[in-house]
This record gives structure tokens, sequence and C-alpha cells, in this order.
């Protein structure tokens, strides 16, 4: 076996699975995983999000004519085998339309594993996108959110992209990020602020050199990846959140050179999930659902008492 992270974005579009750039950004994002070859060739492959206290499979795949030979449940067991070694909660998801599902809900039952919070992963075409704000409710909806934008350009908030960000709000976010304990400012849920943007499509709300909400994407061939759609604590509730995603919708359809954008939305996320209604109004987008099975690890008595 090798590091999947030796596979390149044009060794996976070459591939016969179903890829998407969600995909490639989640391994290339400092994810784990595996390749399981037989004579040089790669026949199956897992990759794992790694938390503080969890792994996660967020990707397993095996080629069509090694399947039914034991590769999934293989790779499957490496991974529930890992996290049990290094006492981590161990959670894989399940899509809708997955033809093996069967399998990897017997594998779930068998090691105790119970279902948990369920997963969305919206992919918002452009062209879909377009459409949807020419119709209604759409058109609406995105009139409604502009109303928002004004409000709050009329008490000096204004909106940019990354690309035109001054250094100043630059560096107020990065020392926020350093500076932030139990998310006084920002959410205490989040992952690092993300360094690999794609500048053009990603946007700040501020006023003056304060940094107030912020939508964070990531290029990846013709698609895009939101990684991050944030508001500061102080300002949530306040409607500021819209201003980014008005902007990035705005812009988005006017970048032809990008074809999708992938988003997902994990159930306990909860204002994930409250703000969803905005991106199926404004965009139409293809809904992948997602059923997730999780194991937590009993800590032993010394473990307990330490």
């Amino acid at each position: 076996m090798c590091l999947i992270q030796s596979l390149t974005y044009a060794q996976l579009q070459a591939s016969c699975f179903d890829f998407n750039a969600d995909f490639y950004y989640r391994l290339n994002g400092g994810e784990r995983g595996r390749l399981l070859g037989v004579e040089g060739v790669c026949v199956a492959f897992y990759v794992v999000m790694e938390g503080s206290d969890h792994l996660l499979v967020s990707h397993l795949f095996v080629q069509p004519a090694y399947r039914r030979q034991g590769y999934a449940r293989r790779l499957l067991e490496e991974a529930y085998a890992l996290a049990e070694r290094e006492r981590l909660s161990f959670y894989f998801r399940i899509r809708y339309d997955n033809p093996f599902a069967d399998f990897l809900q017997r594998f779930a039952e068998a090691h105790g594993m119970e279902p948990c919070v369920p997963a969305r992963l919206l992919l918002i075409n452009r062209e879909r996108t377009q459409q949807a704000l020419r119709e209604e409710p759409g058109a609406h909806h995105f009139a409604r959110m502009k109303a928002q934008v004004d409000r709050w350009e009329a008490r000096g908030v204004r909106t940019e992209s990354f690309e035109m960000l001054s250094r100043f709000v630059r560096e107020r976010l990065r020392l926020d990020w350093e500076m932030n304990e139990q998310g006084e400012q920002l959410p205490d849920d989040l992952p690092p602020f993300p360094t690999a943007l794609y500048e053009p499509l990603s946007f700040v709300s501020f006023r003056g050199e304060e940094p107030m909400a912020y939508l964070t994407t990531r290029k990846v061939g013709d698609s895009l990846v939101l990684t991050g759609h944030v508001c500061y604590q102080r300002w949530q509730a306040t409607g500021i959140a819209y201003l980014t995603l008005h902007r990035f919708i705005e812009e988005f359809v006017r970048h032809t050179e990008i074809r999708q954008v992938s988003c997902l939305l994990v159930g306990y996320n909860a204002k994930a999930w409250l703000h969803a209604e905005h991106y199926w109004l404004l965009t139409n987008p293809e809904v992948i659902e997602q059923r997730s099975y999780g194991k937590q690890w009993e800590l032993s008595s010394e473990a307990q008492s330490s």
C-alpha cells in the first residue's frame, strides 16, 4: 500500500469512478488515505477525515473489475482498526444511491455502529443557478437578499473579494484566528482558516478594518469547493452572512470558467442547515443525500481516572 496523496488531479480525472472537486479538495486538505494495489494496479482506496477525537471515512472506492472480492471490507477493517487503536470515534456516510449500501449497513451493524448525523452534498451548477435567478421563487429571494445588502451598506459595511481585500483586513482575519479562544469571536466548531483560497470567488464583509463574515472557496479544475461560510458570533442572526452569499452567487454566475460548486452540509452544523434554504432557492442544486453510522469507544478505567 502507498499513501493516496501520491495521486494527482489528472490521474483522478482519468480514473473510472465518480470524481468531483469536493473529493479532491478533501483529499488534499491533510486527510489520510490508503491505496490497495494488485500487481501494480490500484484496485481500491479509502480516505479518512481526521478530527481531534474522530475518524470519518469520507471516500471508499473499488474498481468495478475487482468488486465483490473483499477489498472494500479489507480497507474498512483497516480504517476501523486505526480508529480503535487510537481510541477515536469512527464514522462513515452512505449515499442513498450507493448500490452497495446494504454491505455498508451490515458492516456497521456487525461492528456495533449506530445511526448518527445525516449529511447532504450540494452540487451547484452555474447554468442551473442562472436559470434559478431568472425564475420564481429564486428571483424574489435574491431581491430580498439584495435589500439586506443595501441596508448594511448604508451602515458602512463593505463586501470585497480576497483578491481586492486590503492587507489590514487580511491581517485582522489572521489575528482573529490566532487569538480566538473557545469561540469568543468565531464559532468554536470550525477548522483552521483556509490558506489555499480561490481569491476571486472568496469574500469578506467588514466595516472599517473589522471582519464580520466571510465565505471561502477553493478551485479544483473547472469546479469550486465551498470551504467555509462563517459569521462572527457577535454578528450572528443579523443578516450579515447574507452579504457574502449574495456577492458569491452574483459573481459565480459571471465566471464562465467555473462549471460547478460543491458544498457539504453536515447534520451537526445547525446554522448551515438553517441557511440551506438559500442555496436551494438561489441555485436549484443537485442534492446527494447521505446517512451516517458511528461508534464511540468507552474509556478504560485508567483513562477515566487520569
